[in-house]
């Protein structure tokens, strides 16, 4: 039961990560919010690898979850906006094709 909780946390914040990924686009830029979430991918990373216990995992699955979010919306509109035009629609896929095997 605690192991498809911990799983289904990133997975259930996602949604919420994505919706705040575009917010931020808009006010604060491609490039500062990438940043978040790699904050919030190295904080997690961090605080999971010594959590004492299964519910500190749990807390800080949302945050990794929020961070995902905002990477899957982020990333795209960077790549698209910063890459040359012969090859913007098949960087694009790659990010996309790199987020479905990796998830």
């Amino acid at each position: 039961m605690i192991q498809e909780t911990i799983v289904s946390m990133t997975m259930a914040t996602t949604i919420i990560g994505v919706a705040f990924g575009g917010w931020m686009n808009d006010k604060l830029g491609r490039k500062r919010s990438i940043l978040v979430p790699d904050v919030a991918f190295f904080l997690g990373a961090l605080v999971m690898a010594i959590a004492p216990v299964p519910l500190v995992i749990i807390m800080v699955r949302v945050l990794v979850g929020l961070g995902v979010g905002m990477a899957s919306m982020t990333a795209p509109l960077y790549i698209y906006e910063a890459s040359p035009t012969k090859i913007r629609g098949a960087l694009v896929n790659i990010n996309g094709l790199c987020f479905e095997f990796l998830s």
